[in-house]
């Protein structure tokens, strides 16, 4: 698989996920005095359903060979580096369920219904995620304990796997209102993100009077956000309803720039 490939399943981690649950719960249209505790609050075999689209350009810092000799005897100067674009276009369905609860311990089973992935050049083995399963047990505050599975994109497409801002989303230990702040430290690939979460309020998303909570990338200058990700969250489950953003990521061999949307159906 070339590298705009792989690079597609490692990011696929920061942006899908998903916290199980149902419950036809509308929550409260302003935000409670004494403050939420966010817990996924799920019971067994629940399930949800999402799909996430994204937009990524991939520029990679390549080395251009040295032109072919025109003058016998004469050497042709190398021409340095430069960069590649590649433009990659996913959109996915993926079912979340819970298959098993037992002392606070929450597992769940991500299995990936379609996807499509175009990629502009084209590339003939770009990963087809249609049928990846992914085994994930966390604690109700969506901290990982344990993965399984998920051979195109190392298992990362779970609750609690840990990423900036989308689902993946650990919860506060105690109440926060709005206005309160907290962090969460995550490794992708060979970053230690820390990603500074907070919660702004109350906004609709349909019927349900979801918490709104906004990730920004801190202390990372390799990694920026254009503006604060958006994280809607069911504020009796703890699913997440909606998330959206706009990445860049930066390093010395490639710069990429990301736009997601995960939705519940």
């Amino acid at each position: 698989m070339k590298r705009s490939a792989l690079l597609l399943s490692a990011l696929i981690g920061v942006f899908v996920a998903g916290c199980g649950g149902g419950e036809d719960v509308f929550g409260p249209a302003e935000p409670p005095a004494e403050g939420y505790l966010l817990r996924l609050n799920v019971g067994e075999d629940s399930s949800v359903q999402y799909t996430m689209t994204m937009s990524m350009r991939v520029q990679r810092l390549i080395e251009i060979p040295p032109a072919e000799e025109e003058t016998e005897g004469e050497e042709s100067e190398a021409q340095g580096p430069e960069f590649v674009e590649t433009v990659i276009t996913l959109t996915m369905d993926y079912d979340l369920s819970v298959t098993g609860i037992e002392d606070g311990k929450i597992t769940w089973e991500t299995v990936v219904s379609d996807s499509t992935v175009v990629m502009d050049p084209p590339e003939p083995d770009g990963p087809d995620l249609t049928g990846e399963k992914v085994t994930t047990v966390t604690d109700e505050r969506g901290s990982e304990i344990s993965k399984t599975g998920g051979d195109q994109f190392s298992g990362m497409i779970a609750p609690g796997t840990g990423t900036p801002g989308v689902s993946g989303i650990v919860f506060p230990e105690e109440k926060v209102k709005v206005g309160d702040t907290w962090e969460q430290e995550y490794t992708l690939g060979f970053m230690l993100l820390k990603v500074r979460y907070t919660l702004k309020g109350v906004e609709k998303v349909g019927e349900v009077n979801a918490v709104l909570i906004t990730a920004e990338i801190v202390e990372n200058p390799s990694v920026t956000i254009e503006e604060p990700m958006r994280i809607l969250i069911h504020p009796v489950t703890g699913e997440v309803l909606l998330s959206e953003g706009k990445v860049t990521m930066t390093t010395s061999a490639f710069i990429v720039n990301l736009e997601s949307k995960l939705e519940k159906k």
